[in-house]
């Protein structure tokens, strides 16, 4: 099923469902028939898998309706700060260490996030709509 199918006023929260749906078949296929994969042995194990598929669930329908809200080239931006918040998030959660590499490219990302949010100079051309 290819997603031209769906009429274009469709909503897209369903489209994504029917594509997750058939994401869950086709990993019970490959359960079923070998691949190497080998599925949780213990009821926590479920539970866990649970888990991470609601959450994962949750996080892509709250990056749709971001996008949504505040547009695609905003939200691109804040993409570039998610691996800031994940080494924070490491560090103060699991204890993992800041190395100087991961400080400068923390620095540099939030740097370059300032720096995009910065209103360029304007021109004359800009302001009086001659060239």
């Amino acid at each position: 099923m290819t997603y031209e199918r769906f009429p274009a006023d469709s909503d897209s929260y369903v489209g994504t469902l029917w594509i997750m749906i058939a994401s869950a078949a086709f990993s019970l296929m490959a359960l079923q028939f070998g691949f190497d994969l080998v599925p949780p042995q213990q009821t926590i194990g479920w539970v866990y898998l649970a888990a991470i598929t609601f959450f994962s669930t949750i996080a892509f329908v709250l990056t749709l309706q971001a996008i949504n809200r505040v547009g695609g080239a905003i939200f691109a931006l804040f993409l570039n700060f998610e691996p800031v918040v994940i080494l924070i998030l490491a560090w103060a959660v699991i204890g993992e260490e800041l190395s100087i590499q991961r400080i400068t490219g923390i620095a540099l990302i939030v740097i370059a996030l300032f720096l995009s949010h910065y209103p360029s100079r304007p021109t004359k051309e800009s302001i009086t709509g001659v060239p």
